[in-house]
């Protein structure tokens, strides 16, 4: 449902789409979206973290292999000065898991040295539109209930800010 309500709020935003179904699988390493915007390119990835993340730094030192992580939904913005990602989280639980979402998505940060780091839970709610606004320096966290009917607007208008401010640098 989260990732419904993330297409649509892109495609929205757009200048051209390009959509890659197969990546709904997961396994794949290509991007599930790519849509332009000015000189931007956004690209979705669903569930995997090839490509996009890089090795973790964490290392579990019986195996020697680095602590991975595969994020429900990452965004990946490029154009001619940075590469920003932002993750998403998305649950199906109440308020009382924010803290639980809000330190995964640290970990996600931390084990791979994201800066800045923009880290979006999103829970689907059956009452009105609420949010928690979490920073440290240039780093952030949104916690965001969505109402089950007005998801797509309400997203729709996040994503629009945000594309727009990344591509007006």
């Amino acid at each position: 449902m989260c990732l419904s309500w993330l297409i649509n709020a892109l495609s929205k935003c757009a200048d051209t789409i390009e959509i890659n179904p197969s990546a709904i699988k997961g396994d794949t390493k290509t991007p599930l979206l790519i849509i332009f915007r000015k000189d931007t390119k956004i690209e979705l990835y669903f569930q995997t973290a090839a490509i996009v993340l890089g090795k973790g730094l964490w290392i579990d030192k019986i195996t020697n292999r680095s602590l991975r992580g595969i994020p429900d939904i990452i965004l990946r913005f490029t154009n001619s000065k940075e590469s920003r990602l932002v993750i998403f989280d998305a649950k199906n639980r109440s308020k009382s898991s924010e803290s639980e979402v809000a330190y995964k998505l640290i970990g996600y940060k931390d084990n791979f040295n994201i800066n800045p780091f923009i880290g979006i839970g999103l829970y689907p709610s059956f009452d009105n539109f609420t949010y928690r606004h979490l920073q440290n320096k240039n780093n952030q966290i949104y916690l965001l209930h969505l109402p089950l009917l007005r998801a797509k607007k309400i997203l729709q208008k996040i994503c629009y800010k945000q594309i727009n401010t990344f591509t007006n640098y």
